[in-house]
């Protein structure tokens, strides 16, 4: 417990030691070589979400000091999910400059990578392993966007990591205390998540649900008649935890079945408006994406085929709101019923884990640092598709379970995010959460081979 607890701690110093020295290095000095405006001299990276939500919490703050924690919001914006009341309550006390936020960024992906540590030592690799799966969501440059900025994908990626080692714990727990322990774990991690994306949370729901009946039900069919007990009673626990969280899960975009839409969340896909005044001028104007054709189908319940409508009419919107956005990949793809969502699956899980694809690597970019993205973008496949090799080829030397269950979860979450996302440049930050748990279990078993051919070649004779 003590070597546990101490690799914990360094685990944590390191990571936060390190986004707190990054996130003083791109704010004090490259962003003001970036762009020697505004967004510079203040530490702000142009063309990045961070620009509108700081405008915002500096408004929300000055209207706090003015009027009290009445004027206080979590989202004052024209997004259903905007961290901008997180910033707000940063920049009453300590002064309205991204700096003052560093330390909480630092704090908060130092956490994730302590709790991803635990979550891959719970999946049954060393401690040695598990550090080496940590390094991947540490320190891959992509990371700097929410590590030196501020963004949705810190405290989102915390919560995944959380909710994932709550379920690995119900389904290793042998005692009513570790199903507890399990469940709680689920419930928090599922809020966090509800914090920054409210759909992420429908969407975890669902891959949990999906996962469990996929993986843990046959389970009961090779275990034995000692272990069925426990194999029911984690099934029971997982979806338990799946319906507790329903309450805090939510929806991305409008409503497809109104004609006015009041509300589009493409926060996460390109540059928001400047203001809510510019998003108040929208609304007066009629601000109506077109419709999304569909053809019900009868064999599934009203709800379902429902929410496969949403998904793609959110696709959709995205089309609508950036039809010049540099990384659309099959833009002129028509969906018009869930047949044909399904139909596309084998494409969306090849773009889901295989994008950037090689021939967008050295392309032109439309924004100051996407050249500059496109090249990290590029390295960082080039090392992703190695480590979703170790990934694959530890997956079915070892059959874990849990390993599966995880990577089940993980792998709806990235897939499903393809049809509403169809920007390759966007889909790369909104699956690294969960693609990163592909990232770090493949490391750790590239570093399992590595030392099981060390201490091999130190048994031979010389």
């Amino acid at each position: 417990m003590r070597n546990r607890s101490e690799l914990s701690l360094a685990i944590f110093l390191l990571v936060a030691g390190y986004s707190l020295v990054a996130g003083l290095l791109v704010q004090l000095v490259i962003a003001p070589r970036i762009d020697p405006g505004l967004l510079g001299s203040i530490g702000l990276i142009p063309g990045l979400d961070t620009a509108s939500f700081h405008e915002m919490a500096v408004s929300m703050a000055s209207a706090m000091k003015e009027e009290g924690w009445s004027a206080w919001e979590w989202n004052p914006g024209w997004s259903a999910n905007q961290p901008v009341g997180v910033m707000a309550v940063f920049y009453y006390y300590l002064g309205a400059s991204p700096l003052v936020l560093l330390p909480f960024n630092a704090f908060v992906h130092g956490a994730s990578a302590v709790v991803l540590f635990h979550l891959i030592h719970q999946l049954g690799f060393s401690f040695r392993e598990s550090i080496a799966g940590v390094l991947p969501f540490s320190f891959l440059p992509s990371t700097l966007t929410w590590v030196t900025q501020f963004h949705k994908d810190g405290i989102y990626c915390l919560g995944l990591f959380v909710l994932l080692l709550g379920c690995v714990t119900i389904l290793k727990a042998n005692r009513l205390g570790f199903y507890g322990v399990g469940l709680v774990g689920m419930v928090a991690g599922g809020i966090l998540m509800a914090t920054m994306r409210g759909y992420s949370t429908t969407l975890v729901v669902v891959a949990i649900g999906l996962a469990s009946i996929l993986v843990v039900l046959p389970s009961l069919i090779r275990c034995g008649k000692g272990q069925r007990s426990q194999v029911l009673g984690s099934f029971a626990c997982l979806l338990l935890g799946s319906v507790l969280l329903i309450p805090f899960a939510g929806t991305k975009g409008g409503e497809v079945s109104q004609d006015r839409v009041v509300r589009v969340d493409s926060s996460e896909e390109g540059s928001a408006p400047n203001s809510t005044d510019q998003w108040t001028s929208q609304e007066n104007e009629n601000y109506i994406p077109p419709a999304t054709p569909w053809i019900t189908s009868d064999w599934l319940p009203s709800s379902v085929d429902s929410a496969f409508h949403r998904l793609i009419h959110n696709r959709t919107v995205f089309l609508w709101m950036f039809p010049d956005a540099g990384s659309i990949v099959d833009g002129e793809r028509k969906f018009d019923s869930v047949g044909s969502v399904v139909a596309y699956a084998p494409r969306a899980l090849l773009i889901g884990l295989f994008s950037p694809f090689p021939n967008s690597w050295l392309g032109e970019a439309r924004s100051p640092t996407g050249g500059l993205q496109r090249r990290v973008a590029a390295i960082e496949t080039l090392l992703g598709y190695l480590l979703l090799v170790g990934a694959g080829s530890g997956l079915i030397l070892t059959r874990s379970r849990n390993l599966i269950f995880v990577l089940l979860v993980s792998l709806l979450l990235v897939v499903v995010l393809v049809y509403p996302v169809p920007a390759i440049g966007s889909l790369f930050r909104l699956r690294f959460g969960p693609f990163s748990l592909f990232l770090g279990v493949g490391l750790a078993f590239l570093f399992r081979y590595f030392w099981k051919c060390r201490e091999m070649r130190s048994r031979v004779p010389r």
